[in-house]
């Protein structure tokens, strides 16, 4: 079937004169002359080979073809004129979703205070929340499952573009009463003498903590290992176990006590990750609330009491 060139613009004009049944009416509508409006009928009948308005010296009209043209495209008119406001909404952000990875840490302390700013500016844009592991939030990044990603897994891939939003160091998190909670810093060695919680061997913060510890040839014995957030939280408000956490979770967690670790000070670094391309307003706007939360907090911290 051969492809046959026209204007969008043509066929909104015949269809004002359909509308107006005069061509100076019609072409005041449009703001452009008769003539004009004219030759745009002109070039939609040249389009389809036939003729599409009938024109008397008392009337306008549209032919069979004319009539059979306006039923069936019209309606297609008004669906892309629906398609284009609604891409309009979206884009400016007055409704739609967006999609967000977040490593589970700031998902949990982090991320609700820059969710609630978002709204302010945002109250109609749904927000889809991934929340994980960092390398399974930024492997979500590449493949177009989420729009940007907090992680802490970052390796100057040449598709992303990152920026580092906060440097975190490791505390460990214990109940008040665990032996523990009185000291004002604890060292890594230390901990070899308590039941300790931790998240499995697969995990990124895992990971650093192991890597870091090799070479001092300190070696964490843990009691339980967990794949979740909320798991090895509910082993610390049981009061038995330590963990060391990163710490901008501790400030979060009600009733535990949070005491940093020392020799070696272990911290990770947290970023911003979105494809190389720009994004959205809602989501940059998310991006830039998110930055601002992990931004305002304290680099360093002594020992401190979590009773709220």
């Amino acid at each position: 079937m051969a492809h046959i060139h026209y204007d969008v613009h043509d066929l909104r004009a015949l269809f004002e004169l359909a509308r107006q049944g005069s061509f100076n009416r019609a072409a005041d509508v449009l703001a452009i002359t008769p003539s004009a409006l004219s030759k745009r009928i002109a070039k939609v009948e040249a389009a389809v080979g036939g003729m599409i308005v009938e024109r008397t010296t008392r009337s306008v009209g549209l032919t069979p073809l004319g009539k059979r043209m306006l039923a069936r495209a019209e309606p297609l008119l008004a669906a892309l004129d629906d398609c284009m406001e609604e891409a309009r909404r979206i884009a400016l952000g007055l409704e739609g979703h967006i999609s967000v990875g977040c490593i589970a840490t700031v998902a949990f302390s982090h991320f609700p205070a820059a969710l609630a700013a978002f709204k302010q500016s945002f109250p109609e844009v749904h927000v889809n929340l991934l929340d994980g592991e960092g390398s399974r939030i930024t492997t979500a990044v590449l493949e177009r499952e989420v729009e940007f990603a907090v992680t802490t897994v970052f390796d100057h891939q040449r598709d992303l573009v990152a920026e580092q939003v906060a440097t975190d160091a490791f505390v460990v998190a214990c109940g008040a009463d665990h032996p523990l909670a009185g000291k004002r810093q604890v060292r890594w060695s230390e901990l070899e003498a308590f039941k300790l919680v931790g998240f499995r061997s697969h995990v990124s913060t895992r990971q650093l903590i192991e890597n870091e510890l090799a070479g001092l040839g300190v070696e964490l014995s843990w009691t339980y290992e967990v794949g979740s957030l909320s798991s090895l939280l509910g082993y610390l408000t049981s009061g038995e176990f330590a963990a060391p956490v990163p710490r901008l979770l501790a400030g979060f967690v009600p009733g535990l006590v949070a005491v940093p670790l020392v020799q070696p000070r272990i911290e990770r670094k947290i970023f911003l990750v979105r494809r190389d391309s720009p994004l959205s307003l809602p989501a940059q706007t998310l991006w830039n609330e998110i930055a601002k939360q992990l931004r305002s907090t304290p680099v360093a911290k002594t020992r401190r009491s979590i009773t709220s």
